[in-house]
């Protein structure tokens, strides 16, 4: 169980950085018709227009639990020093960004 410190946090950035959704094609080199859904979450709190865009893929792992960099950590520094936006995009296949149906071999090819 996480400390609940932690919990209360993850609510925290949360609701400080919404989810956003964005719809792409499985496969980008052959129209296969099937597309699915990339969560991101944006921070736009110290954006100047113009500033430049930081994208922080949030590996193998929920892209929830990469919101502190947008908080008090890499990215916040970056944006706030550049007025920039920041954004956490979620790795596919990790947290609520899976392409496929299931990870049955006929499914993931």
């Amino acid at each position: 169980p996480l400390p609940s410190s932690q919990v209360s946090r993850r609510a925290s950035d949360a609701a400080t950085f919404p989810q956003y959704n964005f719809t792409q094609p499985l496969d980008h080199f052959t129209d296969t018709g099937f597309t699915w859904n990339q969560r991101f979450w944006v921070s736009d709190r110290h954006y100047v227009a113009g500033g430049p865009i930081f994208v922080l893929d949030g590996g193998e792992d929920t892209g929830e639990d990469r919101l502190p960099y947008l908080d008090t950590g890499i990215v916040d520094i970056l944006t706030n020093a550049t007025g920039g936006l920041g954004i956490v995009l979620e790795h596919r296949y990790y947290g609520d960004s899976v392409p496929v149906l299931n990870f049955t071999t006929d499914s993931l090819r």
